[in-house]
C-alpha cells in the first residue's frame, strides 16, 4: 500500500468513486480504529456469535465489493496530502506492534461479524487491506 502513495491522486470512476489516496487513508483509519478497540476491550466480555458474513469472508479470504458502505468513523473526512499519508503509514506500522502485547481474547465489535478476537482481527486486517489493494491495482491499471 505504501508504494501506491505517490499515485494517491489517481482516480478511475469505472473502478471506484474514490481515489487511491482515499483507499489508503481509509485502510489506515480501519487499522487505527481496530487497534484502539482491541486495546480498550475487556477480554472477559468477549462473546462468540455465529456470523455468516464472517464465515464467508474468512473462508474465501476476500470481501465482496459494493456490498456495504464503510462506517463514518473510518471514512476519510479531510483532504489528504502525500506527505500526510506517508507519515500516517509510518505511524500505523509502529501502532501495529501494539497488538503483540494484547490478550488473546482482546476483541473489537465489527458491524457484520460481531466480536472479533485478536488473532482473527489480524486476519481481518490482512483481508481488508488486500481488498483495497486490489481496488488500488485496478485504478492504477485503468487507462
Amino acid at each position: 500500500m505504501e508504494e501506491a502513495i505517490p499515485l494517491a491522486e489517481k482516480l478511475s470512476e469505472k473502478v471506484s468513486k474514490s481515489s487511491i489516496g482515499w483507499h489508503i487513508q481509509h485502510n489506515l483509519l480501519v487499522i487505527s480504529v481496530i487497534i484502539d478497540a482491541l486495546k480498550r476491550s475487556d477480554p472477559s466480555l468477549y462473546k462468540w456469535t455465529f456470523s455468516m458474513p464472517r464465515l464467508l469472508v474468512y473462508t474465501f479470504g476476500s470481501i465482496p465489493r459494493g456490498r456495504s458502505k464503510a462506517p463514518k468513523v473510518v471514512q476519510p473526512v479531510t483532504d489528504w496530502k502525500i506527505d500526510q499519508l506517508k507519515q500516517e503509514m509510518r505511524a500505523i506500522k509502529e501502532r501495529y506492534k501494539e497488538l503483540d502485547a494484547l490478550a488473546p481474547n482482546a476483541f473489537f465489535k465489527h458491524p457484520y461479524f460481531g466480536h472479533v478476537k485478536l488473532k482473527p482481527a489480524r486476519r481481518f486486517l490482512a483481508i481488508h487491506t488486500e481488498h483495497h489493494l486490489k481496488i488500488i491495482r485496478e485504478i492504477i491499471n485503468k487507462k
